[in-house]
């Protein structure tokens, strides 16, 4: 059963969307979310699939999701 994949994205970035859907549909994601904005403007703001490997709860738009090691990256550029 295809996953519903809710939200926007411009056009100019359909190739996002289409990756985004693969990765439920070929990578099994369970859920997922993904936002972006150029010049202040939200151009791709999606979200599908479920919270829970049981999939009963449907990942929303505001669902909350832990984030690890998203300083490293940052830390790491600014020794540079």
């Amino acid at each position: 059963m295809p996953v519903q994949i809710n939200g926007i994205c411009d056009a100019r970035f359909s190739v996002v969307r289409e990756v985004f859907e693969e990765q439920f549909e070929k990578n099994h994601e369970v859920g997922a979310a993904i936002a972006f904005s150029l010049g202040g403007v939200p151009v791709i703001d999606l979200w599908g699939g479920h919270v829970n490997k049981d999939q009963t709860r449907p990942w929303q738009r505001d669902t909350l999701v832990n984030t690890y090691s998203t300083t490293q990256g940052m830390t790491a550029l600014c020794a540079h």
